[in-house]
């Protein structure tokens, strides 16, 4: 093994192709018309149920799901003239839509109160129909929203739901003669919407789950790492740290594949990221780059603190691959952010310092220097 220093040359260094994540048109186009068919629908809907809420007379029910119906035109206006505008009012759109059927909810509950006709059977009803739309609205927020804005989604659900069982409560005071059955309805309509807020989390987690990690290594997958690259960076950048960048590449591995079947070819990448997981710190990140390549994020360290941690790991692994009989080996490549750089820079410069330690001969450790 020997450690090695390559210097720029006139030729750029190897750039990989451009890693940041957009998402498609064809998908934003498709969401757009999702959230005017949906708008539309449920300006329908409200004006419906205005309708039919008429021949009591004009009372806060029937205002509010009026102002509703303004809301989704509104939403539907945007959605139609204004494509670009999605992605900020698509959180706007779910938030006041679980928003406004709560405070719906707490409208037609004292308006059924104060005409004295609220009876167990009618309470029933409005619990369901109230879990039955937040549920299609959460179930969109979840095709939708970043999983942590569907946690926040939840919580104001919940919070919501809570307020209008206690006001409900307090309000009616219902009598003794059907207090159970008025505990059942609620009980009944929190459960349904319990086991639906459990089965969006442990959808979402699994979701969020496979959209970050590797399956077979169990590392962060190239998306993930670009995001804590990003993430890092800018973090770096505003308090002036540091942080080192290793790109590790499993040498010859098209022959172990060849040689030894593909099975053998799955162990040695989980070995790899196993030996890289042992001698990281918590605060550092890793992840799968490449089909063989891994690239690790080492947090607040110098190239001195890299290259010992980068020599840990290929010597762990070289000792393995004796005990083991396979040979497994591999080439590192380092480099350390310096002011003015970008991500793309920071990585080209790694990458070039790990080809230059393959062209070496292999099992070596290169850093890029600017000197």
């Amino acid at each position: 093994m020997s450690y090695m220093t390559p210097r720029p040359t006139s030729e750029s260094p190897r750039v990989r192709p451009d890693t940041t994540y957009n998402p498609s048109l064809q998908k934003l186009n498709l969401k757009r018309r999702l959230y005017i068919i949906g708008s539309a629908f449920g300006v329908i809907l409200s004006v419906l149920y205005a309708i039919s809420t008429i021949h009591e007379g004009i009372n806060a029910a029937f205002v509010f799901s009026m102002a509703i119906m303004f809301e989704l035109v509104l939403f539907f206006v945007f959605f139609v003239f204004s494509p670009q505008s999605i992605v900020p009012l698509e959180l706007l759109f779910h938030f006041g839509m679980v928003g406004s059927l709560l405070l719906l909810g707490e409208f037609q509950l004292q308006v059924l109160y104060a005409r004295g006709v609220l009876n167990p059977d009618k309470l029933g009803f409005l619990i369901n129909s109230l879990v039955m739309w937040l549920t299609l609205f959460h179930l969109g927020a979840f095709l939708a929203l970043p999983f942590r804005q569907v946690r926040q989604l939840l919580i104001v659900t919940w919070s919501g739901i809570a307020l209008l069982a206690i006001s409900a409560a307090v309000v009616m005071r219902p009598p003794e003669e059907w207090r159970y059955s008025y505990l059942i309805s609620w009980i009944a309509g929190l459960l349904a919407l319990c086991m639906v807020s459990l089965q969006i989390t442990w959808l979402g987690r699994r979701q969020q789950y496979q959209a970050t990690t590797d399956a077979l290594t169990g590392v962060a997958n190239r998306h993930l790492l670009v995001d804590k690259l990003k993430h890092h960076y800018q973090q770096t950048v505003a308090h002036q740290r540091s942080f080192t960048v290793l790109l590790i590449d499993i040498d010859h591995f098209k022959s172990i594949n060849d040689s030894y079947g593909h099975a053998v070819g799955d162990h040695v990448l989980k070995a790899v990221a196993t030996a890289i997981l042992q001698h990281i710190h918590a605060s550092d990140q890793v992840g799968r780059w490449g089909g063989d390549e891994f690239l690790v994020l080492l947090a607040d360290s110098n190239i001195s603190d890299a290259q010992q941690i980068a020599e840990q790991i290929r010597s762990k692994l070289e000792r393995d691959s004796i005990a083991t009989h396979y040979p497994v080996t591999i080439s590192i490549g380092m480099h350390q952010y310096h002011s003015g750089q970008s991500i793309d820079q920071i990585i080209a410069c790694a990458d070039q310092a790990l080809y230059a330690a393959k062209q070496s001969g292999r099992n070596q450790i290169g850093a890029w220097s600017q000197n």
